[in-house]
């Protein structure tokens, strides 16, 4: 349990599933698709985790803040100076889905809960995101948003859902008597 809280910053996400699978038009199809994506994001987490402990020592890890930046700066290219640049730009294109995914959920859900529009929720939430970047500057103060963010995403995938689930469930089965 306590590497589940550990880890639930970088387990999370799921959730979203929660929101946009009522929207999947034929979810069988979508099942596999979904398991493979799964397996590849696996393997190139593997695939990159091998590499670090492979570059780095053990003692050199405990210092490094972002040990695959770092590996980065290795590259050498007579036409690029600095190569984690690329690696910065391909990251951020690997996880703009993600955040364009997460911004369209709680857009959905400020829908469902104060009735505002999507239209309107989407770019008040892109703003607040904006405002939250800039406002945010050491590395103090992303450990702190990571460590709240943590908590809120264990409380919200081993409590909260998993109790929503047994509700439910007690429900439909008293409905059903």
């Amino acid at each position: 349990m306590k590497s589940a809280e550990n880890m639930s910053l970088a387990n999370s996400g799921y959730e979203t599933l929660l929101l946009f699978y009522p929207y999947i038009k034929s979810p069988n199809k979508a099942r596999k698709w979904g398991q493979l994506s799964i397996i590849f994001t696996t393997i190139l987490y593997l695939f990159t985790t091998f590499l670090t402990f492979a570059f780095f020592a053990q003692t050199e890890l405990k210092k490094e803040i972002w040990p695959t930046l770092t590996a980065y700066k290795i590259v050498k290219l007579p036409v690029v100076e600095r190569f984690e640049f690329i690696g910065i730009a391909n990251w951020c294109l690997i996880i703009l889905p993600s955040i364009c995914l997460s911004i369209w959920c709680a857009g959905r859900l400020l829908k469902r809960t104060i009735k505002l529009n999507l239209k309107y929720s989407v770019p008040i939430l892109c703003t607040l995101i904006l405002f939250g970047c800039i406002v945010i500057k050491t590395r103090s103060e992303i450990d702190i948003l990571n460590s709240i963010i943590n908590d809120l995403g264990f409380f919200l995938g081993y409590i909260y859902i998993p109790i929503l689930f047994v509700l439910l469930w007690l429900v439909t089965k008293i409905r059903s008597k």
